[in-house]
């Protein structure tokens, strides 16, 4: 059974953001299901912005498709999204973690 892994990025922090952005970019180099979910206070990493260091964030973000990274969820939060999100309530939070073989946490 291939291996699966769920990012869940809840620190609104641009060094934990970042951190989970080269996570992600390393499991797509090995093609690694992949689904990557922002909450709490990282949701505001994927508004748009005129913060300089969110915006460098964000270009790397909006790269991913490029990566085969299309899973991007947000937990219970509504806007204008920088790229393509589906939006989760808690049980589909749940969902995703049973699923994942491997769960990493930022």
């Amino acid at each position: 059974m291939k291996k699966s892994m769920l990012i869940l990025i809840q620190r609104g922090t641009l060094t934990e953001t970042q951190l989970a952005i080269d996570m992600a970019l390393a499991a797509s180099a090995f093609e690694v299901p992949l689904s990557v979910v922002f909450s709490d206070e990282a949701v505001k990493q994927l508004l748009p912005t005129s913060d300089e260091a969110t915006l460098l964030l964000q270009k790397q973000i909006k790269a991913w498709p490029w990566y085969d990274i299309h899973s991007v969820f947000v937990l219970a939060h509504e806007g204008s999204f920088i790229l393509p999100v589906t939006l989760l309530d808690p049980a589909g939070m749940r969902d995703l973690i049973k699923q994942a073989s491997i769960c990493l946490k930022y």
